[in-house]
């Protein structure tokens, strides 16, 4: 399957396996004390009152936010999200009308919503600069599209590079802001720009390796997985070499000093360890069939992530102490994530899309989960 289907992969994965076992390996067991909220099938536990033993990630709330599917935070109280813009000029495809996505804000405390775009086109895969002035989205045709930059204060958009053919177009979910001035991003065609918040770019790399994918800019360090999930590394002028095999994701600290590395280690099991800036092992964290949505928090002390299991290993929500490599659960049930999960600029929030089925198909969920202190 090609490397850029790898989310829907997952999902589709997710919704068709039903996932075994109620002791998480890392987490200790599960007991009474606790809530189900119950949501058209879709089941989520919260857990009540004092940590069962080695389980100290408590869930204090969970905020459901259904028909939209969050991507970013924009303050404390406000995060970026898309859903269907019902004011927009529908399309029947098969019988049935499908809005186009649009771009949002969704305050947390009143719900009040503000479509940053209105267009009758989708829009996808937002990602704020640091500084939250400038928006970095996707104009999508299924799971392609091409880039552009929204600032945040006019609402003016432009696109991330002068040409707009098939060569340009970018993946739903490639791209990283690598500071709140540019962005670095690969596209169809294997190459890799950089590109500041007014559209101008530069061409970082021409790779010719069409299932590029997972590009991230340390400095002089470029980072991008390839075809066979070949892990590469370039630095400065040097030509790019293979840094590990078998990576399926990479997600580098916000201090840029560590590596946290998803690798096949043997068939049907994926490994989470955290690396220096080389691949070299630190701390391994977690094993599983799947291992995705890992995000740092904000500091970079703690690691979040989901993992399906197969058979009697631990699944769901995870965070891990990026020092000590302790690793608990967190007590939400949730079988699937539609992207990866969003730390909250405190830390003391995670946001969590899926989607879940119900008599008209599947239904975009956002979930904000609290947790204690």
């Amino acid at each position: 399957m090609m490397q850029h289907k790898r989310w829907k992969q997952i999902i589709l994965t997710a919704v068709a396996t039903t996932l075994l076992g109620s002791t998480a390996a890392c987490g200790g067991e599960r007991t009474d004390d606790r809530q189900v909220i119950d949501s058209n099938g879709k089941q989520i536990t919260v857990m009540e009152g004092k940590a069962p033993a080695g389980l100290d990630v408590i869930v204090e709330s969970i905020q459901e936010l259904r028909g939209l599917q969050g991507m970013d935070w924009v303050n404390g109280e406000t995060i970026l999200a898309v859903r269907p813009n019902l004011s927009r000029q529908a399309q029947v495809i098969e019988g049935k009308e499908r809005y186009p996505i649009n771009l949002l804000t969704r305050s947390l405390k009143d719900g009040t919503e503000d479509v940053l775009l209105p267009a009758d086109e989708d829009q996808y895969a937002g990602m704020l600069s640091p500084d939250k002035k400038v928006l970095f989205y996707k104009r999508l045709e299924e799971s392609v599209g091409y880039g552009y930059m929204l600032d945040m204060d006019t609402r003016e958009a432009v696109p991330v590079l002068d040409r707009q053919t098939p060569d340009e177009l970018i993946r739903d979910y490639e791209g990283e802001w690598i500071d709140s001035e540019h962005v670095v991003f690969p596209t169809m065609s294997g190459a890799i720009y950089a590109v500041d918040t007014k559209g101008s770019g530069e061409l970082l790399a021409e790779t010719d390796d069409l299932a590029l994918y997972n590009v991230h800019m340390l400095g002089d360090r470029l980072y991008y997985i390839g075809a066979g999930d070949k892990l590469y590394l370039k630095e400065g002028d040097q030509p790019a070499r293979v840094l590990l095999e078998s990576v399926n994701w990479v997600i580098p600290s916000p201090d840029q000093q560590s590596l946290a590395l998803v690798r096949r280690t043997r068939e049907g099991e994926m490994t989470l360890y955290l690396a220096d800036l080389d691949g070299k092992e630190r701390l391994t964290l977690s094993k599983g069939m799947q291992i995705f949505g890992a995000a740092w928090s904000r500091d970079g002390t703690r690691l979040a992530y989901n993992i399906m299991s197969a058979d009697k290993g631990a699944s769901g929500l995870f965070v891990a102490d990026a020092v000590t490599g302790k690793v608990t659960q967190v007590a939400v049930d949730i079988e699937s994530l539609a992207n990866p999960l969003q730390w909250s600029p405190s830390g003391e929030q995670l946001m969590a899309a899926t989607s879940i089925s119900t008599a008209d198909g599947n239904e975009r969920v956002t979930y904000i989960i609290t947790l204690r202190q």
